[in-house]
């Protein structure tokens, strides 16, 4: 009985994580007439590295956030994958994964003028999960009960 509510407490955590990304992502934001589209990797660095040395702390702030909220905001996807989808366990597959994922959030933003497409965001958001399935790897590593089976 103990594992039933393990596994439904790990889909629950899941949905919601996504109904969170879903609203910072989409919703949170206000249709932008101008959209932006970024296709050039790690452009958006070379704008966003001056601004983490600017004097105005706005400016810092939107960097910080850019850069490693779209970090931050994917280590979870990179727990959840492996731990309920088994398949993800696999780094590839988890990587492929978090990329069609995180594609398909930048084609929405654009489609919807909800925001800039941007590969950056994307490499980002894969980095993320990398470091999310490493947190997930350790964590398992260091146990050995049936939360991970």
């Amino acid at each position: 009985m103990e594992l039933k509510k393990t596994n439904l407490m790990k889909y629950v955590l899941f949905i919601l994580y996504i109904f969170i990304l879903i609203d910072l992502l989409l919703l949170a934001r206000e249709v932008d007439m101008e959209v932006g589209v970024n296709i050039i990797p790690f452009y958006s660095f070379k704008m966003f590295i001056p601004l983490l040395k600017s004097g105005y702390q706005s400016y810092r702030y939107l960097a910080i956030s850019n850069l490693f909220g779209n970090i931050l905001i994917f280590i979870p996807m990179g727990i959840f994958l492996p731990l309920i989808f088994k398949r993800n366990n696999n780094f590839l597959y988890l990587l492929i994964n978090t990329f069609l994922i995180s594609l398909s959030i930048e084609v929405i933003q654009y489609y919807t003028k909800l925001g800039t497409a941007d590969v950056d965001d994307i490499i980002l958001n894969v980095l993320g999960s990398v470091l999310g399935f490493a947190i997930y790897k350790i964590w398992k590593r260091g146990r050995k009960d049936e939360y991970f089976n």
